[in-house]
């Protein structure tokens, strides 16, 4: 399996994992700066990942 292949296959982690961190985002959970920053590099990387970034 391709690097990428492996990527492609996270994919659902990943957007669970953007929903997770969005969802502490609203609740002012945890460090807010580090979460906004996770969450701002996961959609990133989904967005790289669906050929639009």
């Amino acid at each position: 399996m391709s690097d990428y292949d492996k990527l492609r296959a996270i994919v659902p982690q990943l957007e669970e994992l953007r929903t997770d961190l969005a969802t502490k985002i609203q609740s002012r959970e945890g460090d807010l700066r580090i979460v906004t920053d996770l969450h701002r590099r996961v959609s990133e990387a989904l967005k790289a990942l669906s050929g639009q970034g």
